[in-house]
């Protein structure tokens, strides 16, 4: 941070701050979960100081395993998030360069930019991602088992799958109890073996019931 004139660093859940601190991110999912007071989440880091975290409280109540080095300070769904978050910035005393996470809400950083000034802000995530590329022989092994166990799974799974078939197609017809698609040990349709990747548009749905 000092190479790079940089005094304050503000990360949100993400890789990066989980990285530094060991705040693990959320499971990805088709929702959003949505605390009050959410915009706050995340840490202020100083060069010469122990990071400052903001949680929500449903945010530390529920997604923190344990507490992580450094202060802490928790916003009540009643408490008035920007004063807390204004007070927290400012008691940094900084007045240089504030460095933003990718990661980090645009509320947040709109937020930031009113209480230190929009004109001090600046990127940050290249700052951590300089240190991420160093691996330990501890990282690199557990890339390494990460790697194998995907090319397992996706070895077993191509060895079952019928050539071009939309890849739901099998489990819609097996949902509906229909005829399922033929196996890859079958002989592949004309279509699979032409030139074209796509097989030919069907008069009717895909997945047809058995005659008796």
């Amino acid at each position: 941070m000092e190479a790079e004139d940089v005094e304050v660093l503000f990360l949100a859940p993400s890789a990066d701050l989980e990285y530094l601190t060991g705040i693990e991110r959320q499971i990805p999912n088709f929702g959003e979960a949505s605390y009050a007071n959410g915009w706050v989440t995340g840490a202020f880091f100083t060069p010469k100081s122990n990071p400052v975290f903001l949680f929500p409280r449903m945010f530390a109540a529920f997604d923190i395993r344990e507490d992580p080095e450094g202060e802490i300070v928790v916003v009540n769904e009643t408490d008035d998030g920007f004063g807390m978050f204004e007070r927290v910035a400012r008691g940094l005393g900084s007045n240089g360069t504030v460095a933003v996470g990718d990661r980090v809400w645009a509320e947040t950083t709109l937020n930031l930019g009113r209480v230190l000034g929009f004109d001090r802000l600046r990127t940050g995530s290249t700052l951590v991602n300089e240190l991420r590329r160093v691996k330990t022989p501890e990282e690199l092994e557990a890339m390494g088992r990460a790697i194998r166990t995907v090319e397992e799974a996706m070895g077993a799974v191509t060895a079952r799958r019928w050539p071009n078939w939309p890849s739901r197609s099998s489990t819609n017809c097996a949902r509906r109890g229909h005829a399922q698609p033929p196996s890859p040990h079958t002989s592949s349709p004309a279509w699979a073996t032409a030139s074209s990747t796509r097989p030919p548009r069907p008069r009717m749905n895909r997945c047809r019931k058995e005659r008796r």
